[in-house]
């Protein structure tokens, strides 16, 4: 079984959220035997930049247009980036709650 964990937090290893995933992957790991666990880090991963020459990217590979340089590369990245998600079996995101250290009465 494949894991992909999105870690979305900028505080990394700092953050109360990539523990608590940090915390569930380790017993996870002890009933699901070979798991495989790939971690997304989205402060650390190369992701292109989402705009109109990634969007002209995704319709020219969709429909198999020639593309430029920079649209092929952009388009390879999304692809790989997909991919990930693809062979994921399951996907556990790991996401900041901020502004909650206070109770509401």
């Amino acid at each position: 079984m494949r894991v992909l964990n999105i870690v979305t937090s900028p505080r990394g290893e700092r953050s109360a959220s990539f523990a608590i995933v940090d915390s569930f992957l380790f017993e996870y790991k002890k009933k699901i035997k070979g798991l495989v666990v790939d971690t997304l880090d989205v402060w650390t991963e190369s992701l292109p930049e989402f705009g109109a020459e990634a969007i002209g990217a995704k319709y020219k590979g969709v429909s198999g247009e020639p593309m430029t340089r920079s649209e092929r590369a952009t388009w390879e990245k999304i692809r790989e980036l997909a991919s990930r998600l693809k062979r994921a079996d399951r996907i556990v995101l790991g996401i900041p709650m901020w502004n909650f250290p206070f109770l509401i009465n």
